[in-house]
């Protein structure tokens, strides 16, 4: 999308795994690809800010022994090369927690038909819980923002939805616990 707009990929700065994925670009019914012509540069961040983004830590992480020179057509490039490697090189940097084994990386070939890790199992609560934990480095920041035009907005930091998940545990576990108990005790 932003080589639609005409955005230099020096502009991208975004943190976090989206930030890594290249959209398919379009234009005329025609794929763009990295050999595409140079776009116009409409802004650059200074090289002090690109080097604290999410993007050239994982830059740094696939240089290391991949023959990524670290430019994000280098990193492009090896990532359609290499695409197993590609995303369980991602999902280590991500940190996801998860079980299973990360082989295969993808079954099938042609997307939409491609599954990524069919042998893994993620537990989406447990990857959200643990940015609450105290002292995790995201747990005054949002994790969930609920918008409705009935109310006022609701917005949970990760440590809130940590503890908030805590009360509605213990809650649930005295409910469905405490007829189990009473009947016992009869």
């Amino acid at each position: 999308m932003l080589a639609t707009f005409g955005l230099a990929p020096s502009a991208l700065i975004a943190e976090g795994p989206r930030s890594l994925i290249r959209p398919q670009c379009v234009r005329s019914g025609v794929a763009l690809s990295a050999e595409a012509g140079a776009r116009k540069v409409l802004w650059e961040p200074k090289p002090e800010v690109m080097e604290q983004t999410a993007m050239r830590r994982f830059q740094h992480v696939v240089r290391g022994g991949r023959g990524v020179e670290g430019s994000y057509e280098e990193l492009w490039k090896w990532s359609v090369e290499n695409s197993d490697a590609f995303w369980t090189t991602l999902l280590d940097f991500v940190q996801i927690e998860y079980s299973g084994s990360t082989t295969p990386a993808k079954e099938g070939t042609l997307m939409p038909d491609v599954t990524y890790f069919p042998n893994v199992e993620v537990n989406f609560a447990e990857n959200m819980l643990k940015h609450g934990a105290p002292g995790a480095p995201l747990a005054d920041a949002e994790a969930v923002v609920s918008i409705s035009e009935a109310r006022d907005d609701v917005r949970w930091t990760f440590s809130e939805l940590r503890d908030d998940s805590a009360r509605v545990q213990a809650a649930l576990y005295l409910l469905w616990s405490f007829p189990y108990q009473a009947r016992r005790a009869c």
